[in-house]
């Protein structure tokens, strides 16, 4: 290993670790992706490395990942209108029921509900739109919409009078 990084950056690298995170063992896969550790933002701006994340989102459970999500604290709204990190923004949607039902991967949800623009909440909610009433009694579950909803309410109204 310790080429995780500069081979993420080349067009046909970022394939091969692509490759390795889906056809590799559990172990290989989280040493692949902590090697993205401390330049994960980086990554997520990088027309090739962007596949990189995505792809750790995809084959690794939350738990081997916080880092990942941890680096988009505060930067969700930047991200989603950047030309590659809104393709990692919408890939962690994608991957919102895995997110959900981790104690860790919640605050993500949370967080893109709370501070995400429109359409970044929107896409949340209709991916749990048919689940919203059973995952408010899970005890994980009603986390993830307790705070939001009260910054949804707070939203103005754009009804016309």
């Amino acid at each position: 290993m310790g080429h995780v990084l500069p081979l993420s950056h080349d067009m046909y690298g970022c394939r091969v670790i692509q490759k390795a995170l889906d056809v590799g063992e559990h172990n290989q896969k989280i040493v692949i992706a902590k090697e993205l550790k401390h330049k994960v933002l980086k990554c997520v701006r990088d027309q090739f490395a962007s596949h990189v994340i995505q792809k750790c989102v995809e084959c690794l459970p939350p738990k081997h990942i916080q880092f990942i999500f941890r680096s988009f604290c505060g930067r969700a709204k930047a991200l989603s209108i950047h030309p590659y990190g809104s393709r990692v923004i919408q890939r962690v949607i994608e991957f919102a029921n895995k997110l959900s039902a981790d104690p860790f991967g919640n605050y993500v949800v949370q967080h893109l509900l709370e501070h995400g623009g429109q359409t970044q909440r929107s896409m949340i909610v209709r991916k749990f739109d048919r689940r919203v009433l059973s995952m408010c009694y899970h005890n994980v579950g009603k986390m993830r919409f307790a705070r939001p909803s009260r910054t949804v309410d707070r939203e103005p109204s754009h009804s016309v009078p």
